[in-house]
C-alpha cells in the first residue's frame, strides 16, 4: 500500500459508515413513528432524532385535546425534517445518533398499554429498520 492510501481508505470507510448510520436513524424514526399508537398523535410526534446528545426532558401531553393534536402535528413535521437532514448530512465525527421519545408515557405504550400496538413495538421497529438496510447501497461506496 502506498503512503497515504490508509488515510484515503479510512475516509471512504468513514463516509460509508456515516451514510449507513444516518439512513438507519431515519428508517428507525419512520418505523417507530408509524408503529406508535395514536390517540392525539402526541406520543408519535414526540419521537425526536438528535446527534451527539439525546434530548432528556420529558413532555407532558397538554390537557386540551386540540392543543395536543396541534403540538403533535408540528412536532412530527419538525422531527421528520430533522431526521431527513441528519440522514443526508451525518458524518461519524458528529458523534452518536439518538431517537428519544419525549412523551412521558411512551414507556407505557411500548410496554403494551395500548390495544393499538403490541408490547415492544419500538424494538420491532428498530429491527425492521436494520433489516431494511440489506439492499441499501451507499452513495459514497
Amino acid at each position: 500500500m502506498a503512503k497515504g492510501d490508509g488515510k484515503r481508505v479510512q475516509k471512504i470507510l468513514d463516509g460509508v459508515v456515516g451514510e449507513v448510520v444516518g439512513v438507519l436513524q431515519l428508517r428507525a424514526w419512520q418505523a417507530i413513528t408509524s408503529a406508535t399508537p395514536v390517540d392525539t398523535g402526541f406520543a408519535r410526534g414526540s419521537v425526536t432524532p438528535t446527534v451527539g446528545t439525546p434530548v432528556t426532558r420529558a413532555l407532558e401531553r397538554p390537557k386540551d385535546r386540540a392543543a395536543a393534536e396541534r403540538e403533535a402535528s408540528r412536532s412530527l413535521a419538525d422531527n421528520q425534517r430533522r431526521s431527513q437532514n441528519i440522514a443526508a448530512t451525518y458524518i461519524l465525527a458528529q458523534g452518536r445518533v439518538f431517537l428519544t421519545a419525549l412523551a412521558s408515557y411512551f414507556v407505557f405504550l411500548n410496554a403494551g398499554s395500548s390495544a393499538q400496538a403490541a408490547a415492544m413495538f419500538v424494538e420491532r421497529a428498530v429491527q425492521q429498520a436494520v433489516l431494511s438496510l440489506r439492499n441499501f447501497r451507499p452513495r459514497s461506496a
